[in-house]
This record gives C-alpha cells, structure tokens and sequence, in this order.
C-alpha cells in the first residue's frame, strides 16, 4: 500500500519535463492507498512557450478525462484554465461527488461547469492570487445551486472527509 491509513492525497500539480520523450506536461499527481495516479492538463496558457524555450513539446491531457473511483465515490480533478474553459463538463456526460479544481492564477470556480451532484462538494485551491496569498474554498452543491461551507476558509482544507 502506498497510503497505509487509505488516506487520498492530492498534492497539487507540477511541470513535469520528460527529456526522453521530449516533452512537458502540467500534471495533477493523486496518490490513493494503491496506486499513483497522473492526470494531466488539457490545456495551455503558457505551458507551449515554456516548453518551446527548453525545446520540448508541450504533452496535453486528452487521454484521460480526469475522473476516478475512489472508495465508490466518482471524483473529478481539474487543472487551472481546463476549468475556466468547461473542458471536463464539455466532454464527460456524468456526475461525481468531489470535484478538485487545482489552479494557479484562476479566478475561481464556474458553477456552470462543476459536474458534481446535488450534495456533491467542489473543492478549489489557487496557489496564486493578486494578494500572493493561497486561496482555498469549498462549495456544496444542493438543489441545484452552490453554498459556501461554513469556515471552509478559515479551516483546515487540507483534510476533507470522502
């Protein structure tokens, strides 16, 4: 076992430089009690130029929709501007229990695009924002619209109960 306790642990995301394949990828690593596993962003905002600058190709994540059983639960990971441009809402066609939007600079979370369930939780960290300061907030959907959780921006965010 990789997380003895079973404890799912999403660190955040990570340039990834791949010398032998030539390539760069902005990518979502989520630790489960099992396995590792990797999902990668569907999108660029300067990831291309970044990559064009140490001659790499810049390596989408559109061979996998970013969703994963975890527990019996469907848990959705998003990377930064695949949310702002509705990428997972636009190319799955179900609903999870968790969506995690793991960002760098976005503005926040579009209701319009989380694909969670009505008492599902949408979970959204920015590790960068106008004051430098990490934003981190939780949403709960129910009857069809979008609560804060109370103290979610005070609390400890780093631990959500699935």
């Amino acid at each position: 076992k990789i997380i003895p306790n079973g404890n799912l642990v999403i660190p955040g995301t990570a340039m990834v430089f791949n010398r032998t394949k030539k390539t760069l990828e902005n990518v979502a690593p989520i630790i489960t009690k099992e396995k590792i596993l990797f999902f990668r962003k569907k999108s660029s905002v300067n990831e291309e130029n970044i990559a064009q600058t140490y001659g790499l190709n810049y390596k989408t994540g559109e061979d996998n929709d970013g969703i994963f059983d975890y527990n019996g639960r469907l848990i959705a990971v998003e990377i930064c501007r695949d949310h702002g441009t509705g990428k997972l809402k636009s190319s799955v066609d179900k609903l999870v229990d968790f969506q995690f939007v793991l960002a760098c600079g976005l503005d926040g979370i579009s209701p319009d695009k989380c694909i969670v369930k009505n008492n599902g939780t949408v979970g959204f960290i920015n590790g960068r924002t106008r004051n430098h300061q990490p934003e981190v907030y939780t949403l709960r959907k129910k009857n069809d619209s979008f609560d804060f959780l109370k103290g979610s921006e005070t609390e400890d965010y780093s631990l959500i109960n699935i």
